[in-house]
């Protein structure tokens, strides 16, 4: 089976991280590379031939981790700063 990288370009136009892959095909590979692009454009490459360019999608959010590779964010999780500011009873009075 061949093997694709679909590598996320950052604001800069360059590379910050990749996601590599196993696919059938050509067009499998580039579904899968669709569902990985998000607030940044998406090239998906096999070998040294890129096959598209996918420009960036708001629907799905993704984090790099520290080894570049794109991670899914948890969803329905707060930050203690964001659940402070919307819920003030969650504030412990000082002493």
């Amino acid at each position: 089976m061949p093997e694709y990288r679909a590598y996320i370009v950052g604001e800069d136009g360059h590379f910050i991280g990749y996601e590599p892959m196993v696919c059938a095909n050509d067009n499998e590979a580039t579904e899968q590379a669709k569902r990985l692009s998000n607030r940044c454009p998406v090239e998906l490459w096999s070998g040294p031939y890129l096959l598209v360019r996918l420009a960036a999608a708001e629907t799905m959010d993704h984090a790099i981790n520290t080894w570049g590779r794109m991670v899914p964010k948890p969803q329905g999780i707060r930050s203690k700063a964001a659940s402070v500011r919307d819920s003030p009873r969650d504030i412990i009075p000082a002493k």
